[in-house]
């Protein structure tokens, strides 16, 4: 199903993971309006290896859309909990917003 999910914007990236309870509605705002990363998805990512740390922080703080195909979406995901069923789902309902 990835293939067929709309790009979504930073904002409803974020609301849809505090809607989830993934991340805090106070984090989802400092995402949006400051590129702050919310501490899951710090944590997410300092387990990255450490040459790819740099280029996830760039896109979450600096993405104004995200895709759901891109390779890092499954990768971050899956640190946060999220298999590809609930990726799929999380993008849906981030595009309702």
């Amino acid at each position: 199903m990835v293939a067929t999910l709309l790009a979504i914007s930073d904002r409803q990236f974020f609301q849809a993971l505090a809607l989830a309870g993934t991340i805090t509605q106070d984090e989802a705002l400092a995402a949006v309006m400051t590129g702050t990363l919310p501490a899951r998805i710090e944590a997410a990512v300092a387990g990255l290896p450490a040459d790819q740390q740099f280029a996830a922080r760039m896109l979450l703080s600096g993405a104004t859309t995200f895709e759901r195909g891109h390779p890092m979406v499954a990768q971050l995901g899956a640190a946060l909990g999220y298999d590809d069923a609930a990726l799929d789902a999380l993008w849906r309902e981030a595009a309702s917003l």
